[in-house]
């Protein structure tokens, strides 16, 4: 899951402009990384664990 794309390509329309606006959320500081991990979570559905366990991963990476 390094690119968008592979994330946008997995998703609907709906899902990814909410994947994104969660994103912008998190970034802007306005939600804390658990709650964002919470709703990406429920964005990508059992359908997509495998992308969010690596945006999880991604996620907890980044914050050491």
């Amino acid at each position: 899951m390094a690119r968008s794309s592979s994330v946008k390509s997995h998703l609907s329309y709906e899902q990814f402009s909410a994947f994104l606006a969660d994103i912008k959320e998190l970034n802007a500081q306005k939600q804390s990384r658990e709650e964002t991990l919470r709703k990406v979570e429920e964005i990508f559905g059992t359908d997509n664990k495998d992308l969010y366990l690596s945006f999880q991963g991604l996620r907890n990476r980044n914050t050491h």
